[in-house]
């Protein structure tokens, strides 16, 4: 058993003061004891502890372009103008390349305060779309940058068939991603028999790449056993496009042909009408919410009301890597719906009137019932995963422990916030450091210098 102290913690019943956590040699906690004194053998966790966060939704390949889409075309720039650029880049990507991207990615959620990460993983084939000799030869890029950093994964591989509703052929840009049923149903049973310890997701990409006939067999034959993610309702033309073909909004369309559980995460979700808000609620569902992507594509904001928008269950990801900081994230949706409303701290927990404290929590818990986790908060038998902020940084210096959320959402500019972080109770990141941190960069900065050469 390794043992820890710390002096203010945030537990799932709220925040509490000298308390020692055990955790057993699996990686969960053991025992907590609240207002104790320090014992010689403890490892005294020094700044404010917090449960770490969730990432959802991440393409771990968009990472290296993050930031080269940020120029007028000369059209209508959307989300179907940045998708171009995306096909561009994919284009030229190799198996080494994901494997290098994603491990610098991974290393960056760490030192973010992310714990977790739902890979939406459906870049399959090779650079002219045929499948390689191991169909899993891409899925285990990613599956050993995430073993290699020490973020746990969520593996969600995507079922890509067409390009639009009505079953649109798939274009030059997706020729990478396309998989047959059988053939996705054979990556599924390969992966699930070679890596028994990992999680992984069934994952439709989404209502206009995939047929509903196709979904409903997934969801007969996977539903009950694994996380269930989709994209839906994100762009306005894909709500038009839905309507056009079906004469049913997406989310509707869903609910209307499948029986939608809490193992299920909708992705974006972002023009949501308040009846299919209600039946999301009802289902159990989580809305994966991505704010970063969601502004930098222009897609809209959430359209969650103020009647529901407590009760929903939704979680973050950071999707496209525009951003790789939970804390912004949830201070984006926070400020989306204050937008919306014309009222502050609209997202407030009920009790302690602490808006951080709320997006903080809520993320967790529905966060790890997206990916299946076993962290949602620090109690006794889940994985003792949790991070350290540094309260001598500014936004957090003197402050009570119960404010400290909300300084760190809404006043802390950058991630000196988080000193340490621990996976299964186990120092990942030190005072701001990863081991791999300086290697990973220099081999990120040399395929970045070869990738941009050629764009």
């Amino acid at each position: 058993m390794t043992h820890y102290f710390a002096h203010n913690i945030l537990l799932k019943s709220g925040w509490h003061s000298d308390v020692r956590l055990k955790v057993a040699p699996d990686g969960c906690l053991a025992s907590i004891q609240p207002n104790v004194n320090r014992q010689a053998d403890d490892i005294t966790l020094n700044g404010t502890v917090i449960p770490a966060m969730t990432n959802c939704h991440s393409h771990a390949f968009q990472r290296a372009f993050a930031g080269l889409t940020e120029r007028h075309s000369g059209a209508h720039d959307s989300f179907w103008s940045w998708r171009d650029m995306m096909y561009r880049f994919v284009a030229q990507l190799t198996p080494e390349d994901c494997q290098i991207i994603a491990l610098q990615l991974y290393i960056e959620m760490l030192k973010a305060g992310y714990s977790r990460v739902g890979e939406f993983h459906y870049l399959h084939h090779d650079q002219n779309g045929q499948a390689y000799s191991d169909s899993l030869l891409m899925s285990r890029q990613v599956i050993q940058a995430a073993k290699d950093s020490g973020l746990r994964m969520t593996l969600l591989p995507v079922m890509y068939e067409y390009a639009g509703f009505a079953k649109q052929q798939a274009d030059e840009g997706q020729k990478r991603f396309i998989n047959s049923l059988d053939d996705y149903q054979k990556m599924l049973a390969a992966l699930t028999k070679e890596y028994p310890s990992l999680k992984i997701g069934v994952t439709p990409h989404s209502l206009r790449a995939v047929d509903i006939k196709d979904i409903k067999e997934l969801h007969t034959n996977y539903g009950k056993q694994h996380p269930f993610h989709i994209h839906i309702a994100e762009q306005e033309g894909e709500v038009a496009q839905c309507l056009s073909c079906t004469q049913k909004r997406p989310v509707e369309y869903l609910y209307d042909n499948l029986d939608v559980s809490s193992h299920w995460t909708l992705i974006h979700a972002t023009h949501l009408h308040n009846q299919e808000a209600q039946r999301v609620i009802e289902s159990g569902a989580v809305i994966g919410l991505c704010p970063t992507t969601e502004a930098n594509l222009g897609d809209g904001l959430f359209n969650s009301q103020a009647s529901t928008v407590n009760e929903l269950r939704w979680a973050i990801g950071s999707d496209s890597h525009v951003s790789i900081d939970p804390f912004e994230e949830l201070r984006w949706y926070e400020y989306g719906q204050r937008l919306q409303t014309k009222q502050r701290a609209v997202l407030a927990d009920s009790e302690t009137g602490s808006v951080g404290q709320r997006l903080w929590q809520t993320a967790t818990s529905a966060g790890n019932q997206s990916l299946q986790g076993n962290a949602d908060s620090l109690t006794i038998g889940q994985d003792a995963d949790f991070l350290v902020l540094d309260n001598e940084h500014p936004s957090l210096v003197s402050l009570p422990a119960g404010q400290s959320l909300d300084a760190a959402i809404f006043s802390a500019r950058n991630k000196i916030t988080i000193k340490d972080v621990y996976i299964g109770g186990e120092k990942i990141i030190d005072n701001g450091v990863h081991p791999l941190e300086q290697q990973s960069l220099a081999d990120y900065k040399q395929l970045m210098s070869r990738l941009l050469s050629t764009i």
